[in-house]
C-alpha cells in the first residue's frame, strides 16, 4: 500500500518535471530539470524490484 503511494507520488513528480523540462528555456532550466527527471526515473526503476527486496 505504502509503496503503490509513494510510486504514484514520484510517477507525478516525474511529470511535472518533464512538463518543466518540455517548457524550459534557458540551458541552465533545461539542465536543472533534466536533473529532477533523472533522479524520479531512478528512484521508480526501485520499484521494478519485487516486494521481496523490501522485506526485513
Amino acid at each position: 500500500m505504502l509503496r503503490q503511494l509513494a510510486k504514484r507520488e514520484l510517477e507525478e513528480k516525474l511529470r511535472i518535471f518533464k512538463k518543466i523540462l518540455d517548457e524550459a528555456t534557458t540551458a541552465e532550466e533545461r539542465q536543472s530539470a533534466q536533473r529532477y527527471v533523472d533522479k524520479y526515473t531512478a528512484e521508480l526503476k526501485k520499484f521494478e524490484l519485487p516486494d521481496e527486496c523490501f522485506e526485513a
